[in-house]
């Protein structure tokens, strides 16, 4: 239930740099948002920003299983090499069994498949990872408050849809 057209895009050098793919991703218990960015030479390159719609007819077990196919297959179609999910805050006010399994399944998949280096991060994480002080600025960038211009394609977008180009853009920086 994808809801993107895929194009392939491949890793190939360009004087001398190998063009690298990174997934970022942020879960919620019915979707999982995604962001494929590509680092070359001049700069980074959003590729997609998408989201999954879980199938809620599924038992937990199954829609893991899905979750877990379908974020391999999305990693093989864009030769991603490195990744990283924001995860759920140690002081969450409310807490979802069902988005920290979906983000623990997501992690496992990343030791295990072609993803060469992930992490699953907190804001401070991700912060530290873009070289942001850890002083709320990250959390304005979420919330639209205070987008830097270099992210200003950022503006229409969703929190969800923001963390996940976020955790791509982190990924790089592994």
């Amino acid at each position: 239930m994808l809801r993107a057209m895929y194009k392939t895009v491949t890793q190939h050098k360009t004087n001398s740099y190998i063009k690298m793919k990174s997934i970022g991703i942020r879960a919620t218990p019915k979707e999982i948002y995604f962001a494929i960015v590509e680092q070359n030479g001049e700069g980074n390159n959003v590729i997609t920003i998408d989201k999954l719609i879980l199938p809620l007819s599924l038992e937990i077990p199954d829609r893991l299983n899905f979750i877990r196919k379908t974020i391999i297959d999305i990693i093989n179609q864009y030769n991603v090499t490195k990744a990283g999910i924001k995860v759920t805050e140690g002081n969450a006010q409310r807490l979802s069994i069902e988005r920290i399994s979906i983000e623990a399944i997501i992690q496992e998949l990343f030791s295990s498949c072609s993803v060469q280096e992930y992490f699953g991060g907190n804001i401070s994480k991700i912060s530290r990872l873009l070289g942001l002080s850890n002083n709320g600025d990250l959390k304005k960038i979420i919330k639209g408050e205070s987008i830097p211009e270099n992210l200003e394609f950022l503006q229409d977008n969703s929190e969800t849809q923001r963390e996940s180009v976020l955790s791509a853009l982190a990924a790089l920086n592994l």
